[in-house]
């Protein structure tokens, strides 16, 4: 559970693609790409915004892991970024978000 709270309390860059126009970004999409591994959709974030590859639109926005996993489509998964280049990037799959979106959830 460590690892989750670590998550979902870091702040990550993610790509978007703007709707809208202005100085705040408020009307968006994110970047989605297809994972070579699963062909599966997932978006890129990353702590460091240098990190961040394939950025299809020159935009992105900072925000926390859970409010990620909240604004994320339920069939996307993430991919981060890691901050040494050499160990590459790590995987989150749709399903685990689920799992962390539910858990996430206010009970009520």
């Amino acid at each position: 559970m460590p690892v989750w709270e670590r998550f979902v309390n870091t702040q990550f860059f993610v790509v978007v693609i703007r709707n809208d126009s202005g100085q705040q970004t408020k009307d968006f999409g994110f970047a989605v790409f297809n994972n070579p591994v699963d062909q599966k959709p997932y978006v890129l974030v990353s702590e460091h915004l240098e990190r961040l590859e394939n950025v299809q639109s020159g935009e992105a926005i900072k925000v926390s892991g859970a409010q990620l996993v909240q604004l994320l489509r339920p069939e996307l998964g993430v991919v981060i970024g890691l901050n040494d280049p050499e160990k590459g990037a790590f995987a989150i799959p749709n399903r685990q978000l689920q799992w962390l979106r539910d858990s996430i959830q206010p009970n009520g």
